[in-house]
Protein backbone atom coordinates (compact mmCIF):
# COMPACT_ATOMS: atom_id res chain seq x y z
CA UNK A 1 0.00 0.00 0.00
CA UNK A 2 1.05 3.44 -0.79
CA UNK A 3 -0.09 6.84 0.14
CA UNK A 4 -0.63 9.57 -2.82
CA UNK A 5 -2.58 12.75 -3.44
CA UNK A 6 -2.94 13.32 -7.17
CA UNK A 7 -4.64 16.98 -7.37
CA UNK A 8 -5.53 16.14 -10.81
CA UNK A 9 -7.86 13.75 -9.68
CA UNK A 10 -9.00 15.77 -6.62
CA UNK A 11 -9.81 18.32 -9.21
CA UNK A 12 -12.33 16.31 -10.79
CA UNK A 13 -13.35 14.50 -8.01
CA UNK A 14 -14.23 18.07 -5.91
CA UNK A 15 -15.06 19.59 -9.38
CA UNK A 16 -12.91 22.15 -8.90
CA UNK A 17 -13.44 25.57 -11.06
CA UNK A 18 -10.41 27.79 -12.29
CA UNK A 19 -11.04 31.32 -13.43
CA UNK A 20 -8.21 34.44 -13.69
CA UNK A 21 -6.41 31.88 -11.27
CA UNK A 22 -8.67 31.71 -8.42
CA UNK A 23 -10.09 28.02 -7.76
CA UNK A 24 -13.52 27.26 -6.63
CA UNK A 25 -14.37 23.81 -5.37
CA UNK A 26 -18.55 23.00 -6.89
CA UNK A 27 -19.04 19.95 -4.73
CA UNK A 28 -17.81 18.16 -1.79
CA UNK A 29 -18.00 14.59 -3.31
CA UNK A 30 -16.84 12.49 -0.01
CA UNK A 31 -17.83 8.84 -1.46
CA UNK A 32 -16.09 9.30 -4.47
CA UNK A 33 -12.94 7.31 -4.07
CA UNK A 34 -13.17 6.34 -0.42
CA UNK A 35 -16.58 5.27 1.14
CA UNK A 36 -17.10 6.10 4.60
CA UNK A 37 -20.78 6.68 5.67
CA UNK A 38 -23.94 5.68 3.79
CA UNK A 39 -25.12 9.18 4.45
CA UNK A 40 -25.63 12.34 2.02
CA UNK A 41 -24.55 15.51 2.69
CA UNK A 42 -27.65 17.51 0.17
CA UNK A 43 -29.99 19.39 2.86
CA UNK A 44 -33.51 18.29 2.71
CA UNK A 45 -33.07 14.96 1.29
CA UNK A 46 -36.63 13.15 0.90
CA UNK A 47 -35.86 9.84 2.42
CA UNK A 48 -34.37 9.95 6.01
CA UNK A 49 -34.29 6.43 6.78
CA UNK A 50 -35.51 6.22 10.56
CA UNK A 51 -35.72 1.98 10.53
CA UNK A 52 -34.13 -0.84 8.69
CA UNK A 53 -37.52 -2.56 7.49
CA UNK A 54 -36.52 -3.13 4.06
CA UNK A 55 -32.75 -2.71 4.12
CA UNK A 56 -32.97 -6.67 5.22
CA UNK A 57 -33.48 -7.68 1.39
CA UNK A 58 -30.62 -5.71 -0.35
CA UNK A 59 -28.16 -6.59 2.88
CA UNK A 60 -29.08 -10.75 2.15
CA UNK A 61 -29.15 -9.85 -1.59
CA UNK A 62 -25.34 -8.67 -1.02
CA UNK A 63 -24.58 -11.81 0.89
CA UNK A 64 -25.95 -14.09 -2.04
CA UNK A 65 -24.08 -11.86 -4.72
CA UNK A 66 -27.90 -11.34 -6.54
CA UNK A 67 -29.53 -8.88 -8.28
CA UNK A 68 -33.19 -9.17 -8.14
CA UNK A 69 -36.00 -7.22 -9.91
CA UNK A 70 -38.70 -5.76 -7.87
CA UNK A 71 -41.23 -8.33 -6.61
CA UNK A 72 -44.37 -7.77 -7.85
CA UNK A 73 -48.40 -9.67 -7.48
CA UNK A 74 -49.32 -9.43 -10.76
CA UNK A 75 -46.20 -11.15 -12.45
CA UNK A 76 -45.77 -13.97 -10.07
CA UNK A 77 -49.22 -15.07 -9.61
CA UNK A 78 -49.41 -16.06 -13.54
CA UNK A 79 -46.22 -17.78 -13.29
CA UNK A 80 -47.57 -19.93 -10.12
CA UNK A 81 -50.61 -20.89 -11.56
CA UNK A 82 -49.02 -22.35 -14.66
CA UNK A 83 -48.15 -25.13 -13.16
CA UNK A 84 -51.51 -25.58 -11.04
CA UNK A 85 -54.64 -27.54 -11.70
CA UNK A 86 -57.49 -26.10 -10.08
CA UNK A 87 -60.58 -28.28 -9.65
CA UNK A 88 -63.14 -27.34 -8.86
CA UNK A 89 -62.97 -23.95 -10.68
CA UNK A 90 -63.35 -21.64 -7.97
CA UNK A 91 -60.46 -22.80 -5.82
CA UNK A 92 -58.35 -20.23 -8.60
CA UNK A 93 -60.29 -17.61 -6.65
CA UNK A 94 -59.30 -18.72 -3.35
CA UNK A 95 -56.12 -19.55 -4.29
CA UNK A 96 -54.94 -15.86 -5.67
CA UNK A 97 -56.34 -14.80 -2.40
CA UNK A 98 -53.99 -16.83 -0.20
CA UNK A 99 -51.28 -15.90 -2.37
CA UNK A 100 -51.75 -12.55 -2.01
CA UNK A 101 -52.59 -12.72 1.63
CA UNK A 102 -48.99 -14.79 2.64
CA UNK A 103 -46.57 -13.24 0.70
CA UNK A 104 -47.75 -9.04 0.12
CA UNK A 105 -48.81 -6.55 2.39
CA UNK A 106 -51.65 -3.85 1.83
CA UNK A 107 -49.18 -1.74 -0.23
CA UNK A 108 -48.31 -4.81 -2.88
CA UNK A 109 -44.95 -5.08 -1.34
CA UNK A 110 -43.34 -8.64 -0.60
CA UNK A 111 -43.52 -9.29 2.95
CA UNK A 112 -40.97 -12.71 3.51
CA UNK A 113 -41.92 -15.96 5.13
CA UNK A 114 -38.68 -17.49 5.88
CA UNK A 115 -34.96 -17.22 5.39
CA UNK A 116 -34.40 -17.62 1.64
CA UNK A 117 -37.48 -15.09 0.97
CA UNK A 118 -35.50 -11.94 2.39
CA UNK A 119 -33.48 -11.57 -0.51
CA UNK A 120 -36.97 -10.86 -2.47
CA UNK A 121 -37.52 -7.64 -0.16
CA UNK A 122 -37.34 -4.25 -2.20
CA UNK A 123 -36.05 -1.34 -1.26
CA UNK A 124 -35.20 2.28 -2.20
CA UNK A 125 -31.53 3.76 -3.27
CA UNK A 126 -30.45 4.76 -0.09
CA UNK A 127 -31.98 1.59 1.89
CA UNK A 128 -29.13 0.29 -1.08
CA UNK A 129 -26.35 2.39 0.48
CA UNK A 130 -27.00 1.45 4.17
CA UNK A 131 -27.33 -2.44 3.14
CA UNK A 132 -24.05 -1.96 1.10
CA UNK A 133 -22.43 -0.30 3.84
CA UNK A 134 -23.43 -3.05 6.72
CA UNK A 135 -22.53 -5.80 4.51
CA UNK A 136 -18.57 -4.03 3.28
CA UNK A 137 -17.85 -3.08 7.37
CA UNK A 138 -19.44 -6.09 8.99
CA UNK A 139 -19.02 -9.02 6.57
CA UNK A 140 -15.21 -8.40 5.25
CA UNK A 141 -13.48 -11.57 4.96
CA UNK A 142 -15.94 -13.95 6.46
CA UNK A 143 -18.32 -16.22 4.24
CA UNK A 144 -21.46 -15.03 5.30
CA UNK A 145 -22.90 -16.65 1.85
CA UNK A 146 -22.32 -20.50 3.27
CA UNK A 147 -24.11 -19.23 6.40
CA UNK A 148 -27.29 -18.13 5.08
CA UNK A 149 -27.05 -20.89 2.44
CA UNK A 150 -26.99 -23.90 5.23
CA UNK A 151 -29.91 -22.05 6.88
CA UNK A 152 -32.06 -22.17 3.45
CA UNK A 153 -30.86 -25.94 3.41
CA UNK A 154 -32.69 -26.20 6.92
CA UNK A 155 -35.42 -23.94 6.26
CA UNK A 156 -38.73 -25.80 6.53
CA UNK A 157 -41.29 -24.96 3.52
CA UNK A 158 -44.33 -25.74 2.57
CA UNK A 159 -45.36 -26.44 -1.18
CA UNK A 160 -46.63 -22.71 -1.74
CA UNK A 161 -43.54 -21.05 -0.55
CA UNK A 162 -41.69 -23.37 -2.58
CA UNK A 163 -43.67 -22.33 -5.81
CA UNK A 164 -42.99 -18.66 -5.58
CA UNK A 165 -39.42 -19.09 -4.69
CA UNK A 166 -38.58 -21.64 -7.40
CA UNK A 167 -40.33 -18.69 -9.68
CA UNK A 168 -38.96 -15.72 -8.19
CA UNK A 169 -35.27 -17.60 -8.13
CA UNK A 170 -35.44 -17.82 -11.65
CA UNK A 171 -35.26 -13.82 -12.17
CA UNK A 172 -31.90 -13.45 -9.70
CA UNK A 173 -28.65 -12.36 -11.48
CA UNK A 174 -25.39 -11.86 -10.63
CA UNK A 175 -24.81 -9.03 -8.58
CA UNK A 176 -21.88 -6.36 -10.27
CA UNK A 177 -19.69 -5.45 -7.86
CA UNK A 178 -19.19 -1.69 -7.09
CA UNK A 179 -16.57 0.14 -4.78
CA UNK A 180 -16.94 -0.76 -1.10
CA UNK A 181 -16.78 0.95 1.79
CA UNK A 182 -14.07 1.01 4.26
CA UNK A 183 -14.18 -0.60 7.36
CA UNK A 184 -13.07 1.37 10.05
CA UNK A 185 -13.29 -0.62 13.31
CA UNK A 186 -12.50 -3.83 12.77
CA UNK A 187 -12.78 -5.23 16.36
CA UNK A 188 -16.85 -6.40 16.00
CA UNK A 189 -16.96 -8.07 12.72
CA UNK A 190 -15.97 -11.09 14.96
CA UNK A 191 -18.76 -10.88 17.28
CA UNK A 192 -21.01 -9.79 13.98
CA UNK A 193 -20.26 -13.25 12.73
CA UNK A 194 -21.26 -15.32 15.70
CA UNK A 195 -24.55 -13.46 16.38
CA UNK A 196 -25.40 -13.55 12.48
CA UNK A 197 -24.21 -17.41 12.31
CA UNK A 198 -26.31 -17.95 15.57
CA UNK A 199 -29.37 -16.03 14.43
CA UNK A 200 -29.84 -18.32 10.86
CA UNK A 201 -30.27 -21.29 12.94
CA UNK A 202 -33.44 -20.62 14.20
CA UNK A 203 -36.13 -19.78 12.13
CA UNK A 204 -38.32 -17.80 14.12
CA UNK A 205 -36.07 -16.08 16.28
CA UNK A 206 -34.12 -14.57 12.86
CA UNK A 207 -37.88 -13.63 11.68
CA UNK A 208 -38.62 -11.98 14.90
CA UNK A 209 -35.63 -10.05 15.63
CA UNK A 210 -33.42 -9.69 11.64
CA UNK A 211 -34.45 -6.08 11.97
CA UNK A 212 -33.22 -5.37 15.51
CA UNK A 213 -30.16 -7.04 14.74
CA UNK A 214 -29.13 -5.05 11.58
CA UNK A 215 -30.74 -1.72 13.36
CA UNK A 216 -28.75 -2.50 16.86
CA UNK A 217 -25.14 -3.05 14.33
CA UNK A 218 -25.93 -0.49 12.34
CA UNK A 219 -25.60 1.87 15.34
CA UNK A 220 -22.96 -0.38 17.19
CA UNK A 221 -20.88 0.22 14.24
CA UNK A 222 -21.69 3.92 13.03
CA UNK A 223 -21.05 5.28 16.26
CA UNK A 224 -17.93 2.82 17.25
CA UNK A 225 -15.92 4.61 14.10
CA UNK A 226 -17.39 8.37 15.16
CA UNK A 227 -15.38 7.58 18.66
CA UNK A 228 -12.28 6.02 16.20
CA UNK A 229 -12.07 8.22 13.60
CA UNK A 230 -11.47 11.11 15.80
CA UNK A 231 -8.74 9.80 17.78
CA UNK A 232 -6.60 9.50 14.49
CA UNK A 233 -3.08 7.98 14.92
CA UNK A 234 -3.64 7.25 18.29
CA UNK A 235 -6.58 4.77 17.72
CA UNK A 236 -6.58 0.97 17.91
CA UNK A 237 -8.14 -1.20 16.07
CA UNK A 238 -7.73 -4.16 18.69
CA UNK A 239 -8.55 -1.81 21.69
CA UNK A 240 -11.89 -2.79 23.65
CA UNK A 241 -14.76 -0.93 22.47
CA UNK A 242 -15.07 2.62 23.33
CA UNK A 243 -18.09 2.77 26.47
CA UNK A 244 -21.41 3.70 25.63
CA UNK A 245 -23.95 3.73 28.72
CA UNK A 246 -27.48 2.85 28.14
CA UNK A 247 -30.60 3.05 30.60
CA UNK A 248 -33.37 1.24 30.97
CA UNK A 249 -36.59 2.29 29.71
CA UNK A 250 -38.61 2.73 32.70
CA UNK A 251 -36.02 3.26 35.59
CA UNK A 252 -35.37 7.06 36.62
CA UNK A 253 -31.95 8.47 35.36
CA UNK A 254 -30.15 11.44 36.93
CA UNK A 255 -27.55 13.77 35.33
CA UNK A 256 -25.12 12.34 37.47
CA UNK A 257 -25.25 8.77 36.33
CA UNK A 258 -23.07 7.26 33.50
CA UNK A 259 -26.34 6.66 31.36
CA UNK A 260 -26.05 10.81 30.88
CA UNK A 261 -22.78 11.90 30.87
CA UNK A 262 -21.22 8.38 28.74
CA UNK A 263 -23.89 7.81 27.16
CA UNK A 264 -25.64 10.13 23.95
CA UNK A 265 -24.26 13.07 25.60
CA UNK A 266 -20.67 11.22 24.49
CA UNK A 267 -21.64 10.28 21.41
CA UNK A 268 -23.16 13.96 19.95
CA UNK A 269 -19.91 15.43 20.23
CA UNK A 270 -18.19 13.60 17.68
CA UNK A 271 -21.17 13.44 15.26
CA UNK A 272 -20.56 16.98 13.59
CA UNK A 273 -17.36 15.58 12.73
CA UNK A 274 -18.48 13.01 10.55
CA UNK A 275 -18.44 14.78 7.19
CA UNK A 276 -15.30 16.36 8.05
CA UNK A 277 -13.68 13.04 8.08
CA UNK A 278 -15.26 11.60 4.84
CA UNK A 279 -13.89 15.07 3.56
CA UNK A 280 -10.76 14.66 4.76
CA UNK A 281 -9.84 10.71 3.48
CA UNK A 282 -11.47 11.19 0.88
CA UNK A 283 -8.33 14.35 -0.26
CA UNK A 284 -6.25 11.51 1.43
CA UNK A 285 -7.33 8.68 -1.16
CA UNK A 286 -7.15 10.86 -4.45
CA UNK A 287 -5.19 8.14 -6.09
CA UNK A 288 -5.71 5.46 -8.96
CA UNK A 289 -4.68 3.10 -5.90
CA UNK A 290 -7.46 0.13 -5.76
CA UNK A 291 -6.42 -0.05 -1.84
CA UNK A 292 -7.82 3.12 0.16
CA UNK A 293 -6.34 4.19 3.17
CA UNK A 294 -7.39 5.36 6.59
CA UNK A 295 -5.29 7.35 9.25
CA UNK A 296 -4.39 4.19 10.62
CA UNK A 297 -3.25 2.61 7.40
CA UNK A 298 -0.82 5.31 6.95
CA UNK A 299 0.21 5.52 10.26
CA UNK A 300 1.28 1.61 9.89
CA UNK A 301 3.45 2.05 6.63
CA UNK A 302 4.73 4.86 8.54
CA UNK A 303 6.04 2.63 11.57
CA UNK A 304 7.57 0.23 8.65
CA UNK A 305 8.90 3.14 6.59
CA UNK A 306 9.83 5.97 8.59
CA UNK A 307 11.91 7.54 5.66
CA UNK A 308 8.17 8.27 4.15
CA UNK A 309 7.48 10.74 6.62
CA UNK A 310 8.52 13.75 4.74
CA UNK A 311 6.91 12.99 1.36
CA UNK A 312 3.67 12.06 3.22
CA UNK A 313 3.66 15.33 5.23
CA UNK A 314 4.49 17.02 1.92
CA UNK A 315 2.09 15.55 -0.20
CA UNK A 316 -0.94 16.72 2.54
CA UNK A 317 0.31 19.96 3.18
CA UNK A 318 0.33 20.65 -0.83
CA UNK A 319 -3.49 19.01 -0.69
CA UNK A 320 -4.72 21.44 2.19
CA UNK A 321 -2.98 24.37 1.16
CA UNK A 322 -4.94 23.65 -2.45
CA UNK A 323 -8.12 23.03 -0.41
CA UNK A 324 -8.00 26.08 1.52
CA UNK A 325 -7.13 28.41 -1.66
CA UNK A 326 -10.58 27.04 -3.19
CA UNK A 327 -12.06 28.42 0.01
CA UNK A 328 -12.67 32.34 -0.12
CA UNK A 329 -15.39 32.96 2.49
CA UNK A 330 -13.86 31.63 5.93
CA UNK A 331 -11.38 34.38 7.17
CA UNK A 332 -11.31 31.57 10.47
CA UNK A 333 -8.88 29.20 7.94
CA UNK A 334 -5.99 31.50 9.40
CA UNK A 335 -6.51 31.15 12.75
CA UNK A 336 -5.54 27.33 12.35
CA UNK A 337 -2.24 26.28 13.64
CA UNK A 338 -0.16 23.11 13.04
CA UNK A 339 -0.58 20.51 16.72
CA UNK A 340 2.01 18.60 17.98
CA UNK A 341 2.56 15.06 17.02
CA UNK A 342 4.88 12.21 17.09
CA UNK A 343 5.33 12.47 13.45
CA UNK A 344 4.86 15.32 10.35
CA UNK A 345 1.94 13.33 8.50
CA UNK A 346 0.01 12.87 11.25
CA UNK A 347 0.26 16.94 12.13
CA UNK A 348 -0.61 17.53 8.08
CA UNK A 349 -3.63 15.35 8.11
CA UNK A 350 -5.19 16.81 11.60
CA UNK A 351 -3.93 20.51 9.81
CA UNK A 352 -5.90 19.37 6.89
CA UNK A 353 -8.83 17.99 9.26
CA UNK A 354 -8.49 21.33 11.04
CA UNK A 355 -9.17 23.13 7.96
CA UNK A 356 -12.24 21.12 6.44
CA UNK A 357 -14.26 20.98 9.38
CA UNK A 358 -13.29 24.75 10.00
CA UNK A 359 -14.85 26.14 7.15
CA UNK A 360 -18.32 23.89 7.26
CA UNK A 361 -18.81 25.68 10.73
CA UNK A 362 -18.04 29.07 9.69
CA UNK A 363 -19.79 29.25 5.95
CA UNK A 364 -23.26 28.46 4.41
CA UNK A 365 -21.82 25.20 3.69
CA UNK A 366 -22.59 24.20 7.71
CA UNK A 367 -26.11 23.11 6.00
CA UNK A 368 -24.66 20.60 4.54
CA UNK A 369 -22.67 19.29 7.24
CA UNK A 370 -25.69 19.22 9.42
CA UNK A 371 -27.53 17.35 6.64
CA UNK A 372 -25.03 14.09 6.66
CA UNK A 373 -25.10 14.44 10.82
CA UNK A 374 -28.84 14.42 10.76
CA UNK A 375 -29.14 11.17 8.35
CA UNK A 376 -27.36 9.60 11.53
CA UNK A 377 -28.85 11.73 14.24
CA UNK A 378 -32.82 10.88 13.15
CA UNK A 379 -32.68 7.11 12.69
CA UNK A 380 -30.47 7.14 16.59
CA UNK A 381 -33.79 9.11 17.85
CA UNK A 382 -36.42 6.83 16.16
CA UNK A 383 -34.80 3.68 17.10
CA UNK A 384 -32.26 3.97 19.98
CA UNK A 385 -33.06 7.32 22.19
CA UNK A 386 -35.59 7.93 24.80
CA UNK A 387 -36.06 12.03 25.87
CA UNK A 388 -35.51 12.34 29.78
CA UNK A 389 -36.69 15.76 29.94
CA UNK A 390 -34.63 17.97 31.54
CA UNK A 391 -31.60 15.53 30.80
CA UNK A 392 -32.82 15.92 27.32
CA UNK A 393 -32.04 12.44 24.63
CA UNK A 394 -30.30 9.44 26.68
CA UNK A 395 -29.62 6.13 24.74
CA UNK A 396 -32.38 3.63 25.87
CA UNK A 397 -33.07 -0.06 26.10
CA UNK A 398 -36.70 -1.03 25.88
CA UNK A 399 -38.25 -4.44 27.39
CA UNK A 400 -37.80 -6.17 23.66
CA UNK A 401 -34.12 -4.90 23.38
CA UNK A 402 -33.25 -6.68 26.92
CA UNK A 403 -34.48 -9.73 25.79
CA UNK A 404 -33.42 -9.90 22.40
CA UNK A 405 -29.51 -8.88 23.54
CA UNK A 406 -30.12 -11.71 26.23
CA UNK A 407 -30.99 -14.31 24.09
CA UNK A 408 -28.09 -13.06 21.17
CA UNK A 409 -25.76 -12.66 23.98
CA UNK A 410 -26.48 -16.23 25.97
CA UNK A 411 -26.67 -18.50 22.17
CA UNK A 412 -30.06 -19.80 23.84
CA UNK A 413 -27.72 -21.76 26.91
CA UNK A 414 -27.39 -20.63 30.69
CA UNK A 415 -24.72 -17.99 31.37
CA UNK A 416 -23.77 -16.87 34.64
CA UNK A 417 -25.33 -12.99 35.23
CA UNK A 418 -21.98 -11.22 35.14
CA UNK A 419 -21.01 -12.98 32.21
CA UNK A 420 -24.14 -11.70 30.62
CA UNK A 421 -23.25 -8.03 30.50
CA UNK A 422 -19.55 -8.97 29.85
CA UNK A 423 -21.17 -10.43 26.25
CA UNK A 424 -23.28 -7.37 26.21
CA UNK A 425 -20.41 -4.95 26.73
CA UNK A 426 -19.07 -7.30 23.18
CA UNK A 427 -21.73 -5.73 21.65
CA UNK A 428 -21.48 -1.91 22.56
CA UNK A 429 -23.94 -2.26 25.54
CA UNK A 430 -23.13 -0.55 28.49
CA UNK A 431 -24.96 -0.68 32.07
CA UNK A 432 -23.84 0.79 35.33
CA UNK A 433 -24.71 -0.31 38.76
CA UNK A 434 -28.28 1.32 38.87
CA UNK A 435 -29.21 -0.19 35.75
CA UNK A 436 -27.62 -3.72 36.32
CA UNK A 437 -30.22 -3.97 39.28
CA UNK A 438 -32.88 -2.89 36.90
CA UNK A 439 -32.00 -6.07 34.68
CA UNK A 440 -31.49 -7.96 37.73
CA UNK A 441 -34.81 -6.83 39.28
CA UNK A 442 -36.86 -7.28 35.88
CA UNK A 443 -35.18 -10.83 35.35
CA UNK A 444 -35.96 -12.16 38.40
CA UNK A 445 -39.82 -10.97 37.87
CA UNK A 446 -39.70 -13.06 34.60
CA UNK A 447 -38.50 -16.03 36.41
CA UNK A 448 -34.97 -15.91 34.44
CA UNK A 449 -32.92 -15.62 37.28
CA UNK A 450 -31.55 -19.17 38.39
CA UNK A 451 -29.43 -19.13 42.11
CA UNK A 452 -26.88 -21.87 42.91
CA UNK A 453 -26.48 -20.73 46.59
CA UNK A 454 -28.26 -19.43 49.32
CA UNK A 455 -26.32 -16.25 49.51
CA UNK A 456 -27.45 -15.53 45.82
CA UNK A 457 -23.70 -15.08 44.45
CA UNK A 458 -23.53 -17.72 41.85
CA UNK A 459 -26.34 -16.25 39.74
CA UNK A 460 -27.20 -17.44 36.50
CA UNK A 461 -29.95 -16.55 33.48
CA UNK A 462 -31.82 -19.08 32.04
CA UNK A 463 -32.01 -20.52 28.54
CA UNK A 464 -34.62 -18.32 27.37
CA UNK A 465 -34.51 -18.85 23.57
Amino acid sequence: MEMQIDLNIFKKTFAVKTEDNRHTISGNNAGTLFKLFPFDSHPGSAAVIRHLHNVVGEFFRRIQKERIPKVQFEEVLPAIKEKIHFEPKEAEAIFDALVKSKFFDQDQHFKPTNISTYKFIACNTKEKKIAAYLYDTLCAGADMQYLVEQAVINGKYDVLTDLVITHMASMAQMMENDKPYKPIVKTIQQVFYEDFSFLLQDENFASEYMIDFLEHYYFFYTSQACMFLSQFFLADRQNEINPLYYSIDWEKTVQTRPCYTDGWLKLKKYLPKLFSHAVTLEILNQNENEDKLDYLDIRDILRNHPEKDNDYARQIMEAAKFYRACIHDCPALKEIALRETETKTEQAIRYLFDSVFTQFVNTGRHRANDSYTEKFELFCKNRFLKNRKTSGYMLNLTDRDLLFLTKLCSKGRRMPLHDLFKEMKRRGIYLDYQSILIVKDYFERLNFIEKKSDSGDAQYVKAIL
